[in-house]
């Protein structure tokens, strides 16, 4: 099992590098490569999460505030993917010392 993480680990970390290089916005704030996924969310690269029912694996932000790229094993396939922050229903962090809910540390942003 600590294969697979260190594989699942090193796959996320070569896909985020790739979109943060793909990324042509000017705007710091829909930048793939910004610090937050939208403000006060606690999400992060290499967070583990379920989402809609499937476990999945925080790449990066994508670009719309809110969302975050993130990957999922599907049939002996990994597949990046894209979901909203506010879906999460749990969430396994990167860093063990961490606590791993609330997802935010302030009340989520309202949809419009």
């Amino acid at each position: 099992m600590d294969r697979m993480d260190t594989l699942l680990s090193t796959i996320a970390a070569a896909k985020r590098d790739e979109l943060v290089a793909m990324d042509t916005e000017t705007d710091p704030t829909i930048r793939r490569d910004r610090a937050e996924i939208s403000p006060g969310c606690r999400l992060k690269h290499g967070d583990d999460v379920f989402v809609n029912g499937v476990v999945a694996r925080v790449v990066c932000p994508a670009h719309t505030i809110g969302w975050f790229y993130d990957i999922t094993i599907d049939d002996m396939l990994i597949v990046l993917g894209q979901h909203e922050a506010i879906q999460v229903e749990d969430r396994a962090p990167a860093d063990s010392e961490e606590e791993a809910l609330p997802i935010f540390t302030e009340p989520p942003p309202e949809n419009p």
